[in-house]
């Protein structure tokens, strides 16, 4: 395998982790507040929407 191919597949590797962390972040730190802010104080972190990037 080429190096260059290599360096792009951890690239790829890197992008799809921080985006996995930063879905995780905004949902925690910006929707669920939201959420609670408009009245639904009884809905749990596993049951409401997600952010999620597509990094194919």
């Amino acid at each position: 395998m080429p190096l260059g191919n290599v360096h792009n597949e951890v690239r790829h590797e890197l992008t799809a982790s921080d985006a996995v962390q930063l879905a995780g972040t905004l949902t925690r730190n910006l929707l669920y507040p939201l959420l609670k802010h408009n009245g639904y104080s009884d809905i749990t972190p596993r049951r409401m929407c997600r952010f999620e990037f597509d990094t194919r």
